[in-house]
């Protein structure tokens, strides 16, 4: 089980420009929770306003990071200062504080990079993608997005843990709304994962889209036949469940 305020400390620790925000000192600030993967249990952290959500990436980037008003999510692995210096203290421990082998056993340590790191997801709250669908009441939609938000970024951690390491492409993104969507409807739902994109009767009209490809018009026919493919994926009982059949479409649709 992770302890909530073993991963506040190693937040402030990794990240001493954090402790002059008071972000993770007031507890009225955010919420988090544990979220049970196939991989393992990752610490969820949801600010309750916008402002602070932004500040905290900001200072995670060392200020070098504009955050677009359609990101509301982010997946952040991180040196845990707190995970080396235990680890430290175990092979000093064990090997009569020899120092230089220390330093050679933290190279190989490096290697494998979960060794040394920790991960979080991070929220905000607020309708998801920043669009309100008019079919739903806005209270509604509103904690329906934060489930679409902590599944979408889970999926790109499952993803990313389990099948591989790149960077996030389109395909990634189709897959985690989908995945999120579903955690929210308990169905998959490809007009309203559409319209989160910024696409409006098969037009992009503005949104997340452009964050991830160009041409946009060329992107809208790869999302119809991606979204069409997915279709074909029988109901299952856990969203994550979907993830496998998705990787399994991933070639396919991988050089288009």
């Amino acid at each position: 089980m992770v302890e909530y305020e073993s991963v506040i400390l190693s937040l402030e620790k990794s990240f001493p420009q954090l402790g002059d925000t008071h972000l993770l000192t007031d507890d009225d600030k955010y919420g988090i929770l544990t979220e049970d993967t196939p991989v393992g249990q990752v610490p969820v952290i949801t600010f309750c306003n916008r402002s602070d959500f932004e500040a905290f990436l900001r200072y995670v980037y060392n200020g070098k990071y504009d955050v677009p008003s359609t990101q509301g999510a982010a997946v952040i692995t991180y040196p845990d200062t707190v995970k080396t210096a235990s680890l430290r203290k175990e092979y000093l421990a064990a090997h009569s504080n020899d120092m230089m082998g220390w330093v050679h056993h933290f190279q190989e340590l490096k290697k494998d990079r979960e060794a040394v790191t920790s991960t979080i997801v991070v929220l905000s709250q607020g309708p998801y993608s920043g669009y309100i669908p008019p079919i739903y009441p806005y209270e509604k939609w509103l904690s329906m997005s934060s489930v679409i938000r902590r599944y979408h970024e889970c999926t790109h951690y499952i993803v990313k843990r389990k099948y591989h390491s790149g960077r996030t492409d389109l395909f990634d993104e189709l897959e985690a709304d989908t995945v999120g969507i579903y955690a929210a409807l308990g169905k998959q739902d490809s007009m309203l994962l559409r319209q989160c994109l910024g696409i409006e009767n098969g037009i992009y009209i503005t949104g997340r889209l452009e964050l991830y490809t160009a041409p946009i018009t060329d992107a809208i026919r790869y999302i119809d036949d991606v979204l069409r493919a997915f279709e074909d994926i029988p109901p299952v009982t856990c969203p994550y469940d979907l993830i496998p059949d998705i990787e399994e479409l991933r070639q396919q649709f991988s050089k288009r």
